[in-house]
C-alpha cells in the first residue's frame, strides 16, 4: 500500500491547540497551588495537598510529583516569596525579629528583674517578656515571738516545660512528641 492509499482519520485535520491557552491554564494551576500552600498549616503532605487543590483529579502519588515539580518552577518560587513578604509587611514582623525575641525569652534571667530587696519588678519582667515564665507566687507571713517574717517563693518551670507546655509530660519529666 502506498501512503496515498492510506485513509486519514475520521476526525479530519487535527486541531492545533493554542499554546497561550495551555500556559494560562498552567499559570492558574500554579496560582491555586501557591494559594493552597500558603494557607496550609504545613507539615507532612502540605505540598501534596496543595498540588491536589491545583489539580483536583490527581491521585496522591501523582500529586506528590506535581507538587515537587511546581516547587521548582521559578514563577511559583517568586509567588511564594512575594506572599511571605506581604505577610511580613502586614504583620510588621520578620523572621529575625521572631528569632531575636525567642532567644531573649529563652535566655532571660530573673536576676535581671529582681530588685535589691528581693522582689520582682513586674513591669520590667513584662517588658523583657519573661513574666509568663512565673507559674506561681507564694507569699508566707510568719509571726513569732521575735517578730514577723515574710517569705516569697516563685515557682518557675524548667526551660523545656516553659516553652513547650502542651508537649511536656510532668509525670515522666520529659518532652513528649
Amino acid at each position: 500500500m502506498d501512503s496515498a492509499d492510506r485513509k486519514k482519520p475520521a476526525s479530519g485535520k487535527r486541531r492545533k491547540k493554542d499554546s497561550h491557552c495551555k500556559q494560562a491554564r498552567a499559570r492558574a494551576a500554579a496560582d491555586r497551588f501557591v494559594e493552597a500552600l500558603t494557607l496550609d498549616r504545613g507539615g507532612r503532605g502540605a505540598i501534596t495537598r496543595a498540588a491536589q487543590v491545583a489539580y483536583p483529579n490527581q491521585k496522591w502519588r501523582n500529586a506528590t510529583k506535581t507538587g515537587s515539580r511546581l516547587l521548582k518552577d521559578p514563577y511559583v518560587q517568586e509567588q511564594i516569596k512575594a506572599r511571605q513578604e506581604s505577610v511580613q509587611k502586614l504583620a510588621g514582623i520578620n523572621r529575625q525579629t521572631i528569632v531575636g525575641n525567642l532567644v531573649a525569652i529563652i535566655f532571660g534571667s530573673f536576676d535581671d528583674v529582681i530588685t535589691s530587696d528581693g522582689k520582682i519588678d513586674w513591669e520590667l519582667a513584662k517588658a523583657r517578656g519573661i513574666a509568663h515564665l512565673i507559674q506561681e507566687v507564694e507569699v508566707t507571713e510568719r509571726h513569732g515571738k521575735t517578730g514577723s517574717r515574710v517569705t516569697t517563693r516563685y515557682k518557675i518551670p524548667n526551660k523545656l516545660q516553659a516553652h513547650f507546655p502542651a508537649q511536656w509530660d510532668p509525670k515522666l519529666g520529659i518532652h513528649v512528641t
